[in-house]
């Protein structure tokens, strides 16, 4: 039941109806009393319906006793006490839990500035009433500190539901914040096809990335997508790179490094790539232009290449198969 008084709507988390008489969220003087009377942990024992969103054991939830509208919570699956005693995994999640409650809460309540109010340690410490470790995040407004507790308008039930409605953009915000800002993810590991690729007149193909940290001429490489074989990956990436088809291709070598990619969103993340070198020659070079993420391709013969600014990679392969010394 839910019920208005002029523009206003009061809600009384006691009951889960909005009440005509007590007009402040959370002032009444029974909320300590609740806590008093519970004889579990209430984080521990959280309900799906009340989670907004969940990533690797961070939740947030709206505060069913808050200080005012759209008032949420971010809580740990485990029952913990201390920062100390995140995980790495845990840690890494509050910080795009928090980055998401913002954002969502700017999305759908129009709320810009917010306080996060971080509550750890034992009962009864900073006006603690539950020994669950967890984060306020609170809409602010003026005088919240004086008056502490406002008229709401909305019920937390209305609060999550309208959240919940925003999980694709919450989702996404929390891959690019992980993918830009992450420091405990641990470092991904991707394998990389490389190709020295030869014509006729054997001569070497090179090519100069658009998107790439690893600067200088290099030879076309690229990560191994979905099921596709690493032969499969190779001829598809220097089709994508150079529009030239390839055969006869020829396992060389295997290299493993970690190095810093930059993404096309401008950002860099550091992976250990598995590279896996190729020999092959093209059908034709008929047709040949850069595309893709390069941005120019060339045909150097063998003599010719010191007058190039080889990448650090392309000048260890060549190395290892004795085309450069």
């Amino acid at each position: 039941m839910i019920v208005s008084v002029g523009k206003k709507r009061y809600y009384n988390p006691q009951t889960n109806v909005f009440d005509l008489q007590k007009k402040k969220a959370r002032s009444w003087d029974w909320y300590d009393d609740v806590w008093k009377k519970v004889d579990k942990c209430v984080f521990c024992d959280l309900k799906d319906r009340y989670v907004i969103f969940e990533k690797n054991g961070i939740v947030l939830t709206s505060n069913l006793f808050p200080y005012t509208d759209a008032h949420l919570l971010i809580v740990p699956r485990r029952h913990i006490e201390y920062v100390k005693e995140f995980t790495n995994e845990e840690w890494e999640a509050l910080r795009g839990v928090m980055y998401v409650a913002k954002k969502v809460l700017r999305k759908a309540f129009k709320k810009k500035n917010l306080w996060f109010i971080y509550r750890e340690g034992a009962l009864g410490h900073a006006q603690k009433t539950v020994g669950h470790l967890h984060i306020q995040v609170v809409p602010y407004i003026d005088g919240l500190v004086k008056i502490n507790y406002q008229p709401i308008s909305w019920a937390p039930g209305e609060v999550g539901d309208r959240l919940k409605e925003e999980s694709s953009y919450m989702d996404d915000k929390f891959e690019k914040f992980i993918l830009k800002y992450g420091k405990y993810q641990p470092v991904e590991r991707r394998i990389v096809v490389n190709g020295i690729i030869t014509n006729s007149k054997n001569e070497l193909l090179l090519i100069k990335k658009k998107n790439t940290l690893e600067d200088g001429w290099q030879t076309p490489s690229g990560g191994v997508d979905g099921n596709e074989s690493l032969e499969e990956a190779l001829k598809r990436e220097v089709f994508e790179e150079t529009q030239l088809r390839i055969e006869d291709v020829k396992f060389i070598g295997i290299d493993e490094e970690e190095m810093p990619i930059l993404f096309e969103e401008g950002f860099v993340k550091k992976w250990r790539c598995i590279f896996i070198h190729y020999r092959a020659k093209v059908l034709s070079t008929r047709g040949g232009q850069a595309g893709d993420d390069a941005k120019e391709m060339r045909w150097v013969a063998a003599n010719n290449l010191k007058k190039y600014r080889l990448s650090k990679l392309t000048q260890k392969v060549l190395k290892k198969v004795g085309i450069i010394s």
